[in-house]
């Protein structure tokens, strides 16, 4: 497969660049039955959008590439973004390099409001994967997600409430089945909710440990009714076939049951996309993960298919997070509350699971 990318230099604005860009260009692409492209958000050597195009199609053409030049030559001059604040980016973008491992030049930036175009080739894109099939399924998802991206920016720039929706399905997705941990009542896909939280909350310092669940206890006191009745919008809104919601349900269950095969297969593993071989040494771990990752012997744990398939699942979802503006506090109270929710009010969640695989 080969890929062309757009990389478009653009600091913030993000309402503005899918209402004015992304969205006409998706129905431009539509008029040509071109629907083989994604959308991802980066931060490295700047912010940065990329829009992938599978140049193997057949409705891909020397069109699909004017549309593309055109518009984007027109957004920029009409619509160009703040300008970056380079020693501070650098500064973060240093610390962003220590975190994520990333083998990019920190001493470099783009120029803002400026795009560039190369091409590729599927087996380059995925060399950080373990396979060719782990990379296309990422690719294949994200361009069957990318429409509910754009839609979601047309329908509200203010996204909580749809985020609350999309993540309480993606975690509908996982069959629970009974835990024989004494603090666990069951495996689900929430309680990944609840590892990711304490992953995070665990690498904090004692007394920030100690703030941040102060803060998130109080946020989620004014904010439980609220979620609530969200969920029953959610739940209405599949019982009444409701297009936007059965539509974005049937997409969290349709690639569960694709990542089941390939876990099945074994082309994806709990540990996807970073080697089998790739845990934290168990005193590293906080005692909940040393208790999930490591059995009492001190062997890691090798877990069902259907947490393999969820896992891979909630790692795309969680990577296209950025495109909603959510920033990583944002994305670790999602993961507290919403544990809290599942805990709480487990009546509410299973008549979510009930409407999503009938919708």
């Amino acid at each position: 497969m080969k890929i062309t990318t757009l990389r478009i230099n653009y600091n913030g604005n993000t309402e503005t660049i899918f209402r004015e860009f992304f969205a006409p260009l998706q129905r431009d692409y539509a008029s040509l039955y071109f629907y083989r492209w994604r959308l991802h958000r980066s931060w490295e050597n700047g912010p940065h959008f990329n829009v992938d195009l599978d140049t193997d199609d057949a409705f891909f053409g020397q069109d699909t590439l004017e549309i593309l030049n055109k518009r984007i030559l027109s957004f920029l001059i009409t619509h160009p973004s703040p300008d970056v604040d380079v020693p501070h980016y650098l500064d973060k973008q240093i610390k962003l390099k220590a975190i994520e491992a990333s083998d990019m030049d920190p001493d470099w930036i783009h120029t803002n409001n400026s795009y560039t175009l190369h091409t590729s080739d599927a087996a380059t894109l995925a060399t950080r994967y373990e396979s060719l099939t782990q990379w296309e399924s990422i690719f294949e998802t994200e361009i069957n997600l990318r429409p509910h991206i754009i839609a979601q920016w047309q329908r509200d720039s203010q996204h909580k409430q749809y985020l609350t929706q999309l993540l309480t399905l993606l975690a509908c997705t996982m069959p629970p089945f009974p835990s024989s941990e004494a603090d666990i009542h069951e495996y689900n896909g929430f309680l990944s909710f609840y590892a990711n939280y304490r992953f995070w909350h665990h690498t904090l310092p004692e007394a920030q440990q100690e703030k941040i669940q102060q803060k998130f206890d109080g946020d989620y006191s004014l904010d439980e009714v609220t979620v609530l009745g969200q969920l029953r919008q959610l739940i209405q809104a599949l019982h009444d076939r409701e297009e936007s919601r059965v539509s974005l349900a049937s997409l969290m269950r349709d690639s569960f049951l694709h990542f089941m095969r390939l876990a099945h297969a074994g082309e994806i593993h709990e540990r996807s996309p970073y080697p089998r071989a790739s845990l934290k040494p168990q005193n590293q771990l906080s005692p909940f993960h040393q208790r999930l990752f490591y059995t009492e012997s001190g062997q890691a744990k090798t877990f069902v298919p259907t947490f393999v398939a969820y896992r891979w699942l909630l790692n795309i979802i969680y990577r296209n997070l950025p495109l909603f503006d959510t920033p990583p506090i944002a994305r670790q109270y999602f993961n507290f509350s919403l544990d809290r929710i599942q805990k709480d009010h487990a009546e509410m969640v299973r008549t979510v699971r009930e409407s999503m695989l009938q919708a």
